[in-house]
C-alpha cells in the first residue's frame, strides 16, 4: 500500500471510530455545512498539530479534500456494516495528479453499488463521473 493510501486509510479508520462514539452523532458530511478549504489548518489557526477529526472540522466548519473524503468514506463503510454483503457499496480512494503537479493533489472517491453502477465523487460530494456497467 503506498504512503498516501495508508495515511488516508488511517484517517478513515479514525473517523469511523468518531462516527460510532461521538455524542451527539455528527450530521452527514454533505449536510454538515463544513466547507472545503485548501489548507484549513493554516487558514483558520496557527496550530499546525491540529487534530484531523470530524469534531475539529465541525468546530472550524472547514476541512481539506482528504479530510472531507475520509469522512464520506467512513460514513459509507459504517452504513455498509448494517447491510448484507451483496447489498454493500464498494468505495475506494482515487488520488489524482493535477496538471503542473508532481504529487497526487486531489482526492476523489470511486463507488460501485450492488447493481454494478459506478461513479466518482469529488471531495465536496459532486458526482464527476458515472456509468452503469450492466
Amino acid at each position: 500500500m503506498n504512503e498516501n493510501k495508508a495515511r488516508f486509510e488511517a484517517l478513515v479508520d479514525r473517523m469511523r471510530s468518531e462516527l460510532r462514539y461521538m455524542q451527539p452523532p455528527p450530521p452527514p458530511v454533505h449536510s454538515s455545512g463544513v466547507r472545503y478549504l485548501r489548507d484549513p489548518i493554516s487558514a483558520v489557526s496557527v496550530n499546525f498539530d491540529a487534530p484531523r477529526t470530524i469534531s475539529y472540522m465541525l468546530q472550524r466548519m472547514a476541512g481539506d479534500a482528504e479530510e472531507l473524503a475520509a469522512w464520506r468514506m467512513a460514513e459509507i463503510r459504517e452504513s455498509n456494516e448494517k447491510l448484507p454483503l451483496e447489498a454493500r457499496t464498494t468505495v475506494l480512494p482515487v488520488f489524482v495528479t493535477l496538471p503542473g503537479h508532481v504529487e497526487p493533489s486531489t482526492l476523489m472517491l470511486e463507488f460501485r453499488d450492488a447493481d454494478g453502477v459506478t461513479w466518482r465523487e469529488d471531495f465536496i460530494g459532486k458526482v464527476v463521473a458515472r456509468k452503469d456497467e450492466k
